[in-house]
């Protein structure tokens, strides 16, 4: 999918256990009319990828987290922008390993370059990983969340060289956990033009 513009579908895009898929310079504007599970922009579910989400924009109004990628590996998020609003209270802008399973909660993903702000919902974040997860280089001025969600696996993350509010954030194990000194050069903050480069 390529110069793609979707408006306010129900669901804009789905790939269940789809691989080699790639949505770059795409457009999404709201889905506001879909449900809890289907008011997503992307849905990306049960897959081994790659799938690649590059220099989208997202805007609107999601009735879900605006892109969900669930129990899926090989997912690249880079160069995206966003400025949505999130009406359901447990949705986010992104979510990364957000399964029900102990395994195959996603491995290799790459979360960097992205500038992305919310009103309601809660923060994007990672919330399981079998291995390999990085987030860097992103601005995140609503806060980020990195928990280990339905006791599910949680290794491998790596958040480094971002600007995170802090005080909206949730990751529980930041010190001890998410690369020690590397989790340390976060910024805390929320002016983007501040984002480690």
């Amino acid at each position: 999918f390529r110069h793609c513009t979707f408006q306010d579908y129900a669901r804009s895009l789905l790939n269940d256990r789809g691989t080699f898929i790639t949505v770059e310079l795409c457009r999404f504007n709201g889905a506001s009319t879909g449900t809890q599970f289907e008011g997503h922009a992307i849905t990306n579910n049960y897959s081994n990828g790659p799938f690649v989400i590059d220099r989208c924009h997202f805007v609107g109004t999601y009735n879900s987290d605006c892109i969900s990628n669930f129990e899926s590996s090989r997912v690249t998020l880079t160069n995206c922008t966003g400025s949505m609003t999130i009406t359901e209270p447990s949705g986010a802008a992104f979510t990364m390993g957000d399964g029900t399973l102990t395994t195959n909660r996603g491995r290799d993903n790459y979360i960097a370059f992205n500038q992305i702000t919310q009103s309601g919902g809660v923060p994007q974040g990672v919330f399981g990983s079998d291995a390999n997860t990085i987030i860097e280089y992103n601005c995140f001025p609503q806060g980020i969340q990195a928990y280990n969600y339905n006791n599910g696996n949680f290794a491998g993350v790596i958040i480094r060289h971002n600007l995170i509010n802090f005080a909206a954030s949730y990751v529980p194990m930041a010190t001890s956990f998410y690369g020690g000194a590397e989790y340390g050069t976060n910024i805390n903050g929320t002016d983007c033009n501040l984002t480690p480069r």
